[in-house]
């Protein structure tokens, strides 16, 4: 799974395009509410990830900030990248290693990591997992790369 965390001039729309999967909705607004149990469900229930052991949804599309939900099948990975901001990234379920430099991270449901902005790193699902990531940067309408926004 090749991804980057980055910055582009593409401009932030607020909403999605909808699939036949997932019904168009609201990136941007005042106030966002979400039930995490419910967004994974319906993740591991589509057709992408039967398919390819991968996938992601974008819940927050804001001009600074993204937040996406992230499933990786065991054995599945993000190719080393690096982000043009800080990131976190949150565990749901299962068992992730997040590779840096010098060392390796294992993380389980309930722990967290921040990395600083531009630190090369990758993940790899070593149970099947789900993971929250958290992108931020400074004044850029940007685009998050990981998948289209649906």
């Amino acid at each position: 799974m090749n991804t980057e965390h980055g910055s582009s001039e593409a401009p932030v729309t607020g909403a999605t395009h909808g699939s036949t999967e997932r019904a168009s909705r609201w990136l941007a607004e005042s106030t966002l509410s979400f039930d995490l149990g419910d967004e994974v469900r319906q993740l591991l229930e589509e057709e992408g990830w039967r398919k390819t052991g991968h996938t992601a949804k974008t819940l927050v599309k804001e001009a600074d900030l993204r937040v996406v939900l992230v499933a990786l099948r065991h054995g599945a990975a993000m190719d080393p990248h690096q982000s043009s901001g800080p990131i976190t990234i949150q565990a749901i379920s299962g068992k992730l290693r997040v590779d840096l430099p010098n060392q390796h991270i294992n993380l389980v449901a309930g722990q967290f990591l921040a990395l600083e902005a531009a630190l090369r790193h990758s993940v790899t699902a070593l149970e099947d997992g789900v993971f929250l990531l958290t992108m931020a940067w400074r004044g850029h309408a940007a685009s998050d790369g990981l998948a289209p926004a649906q």
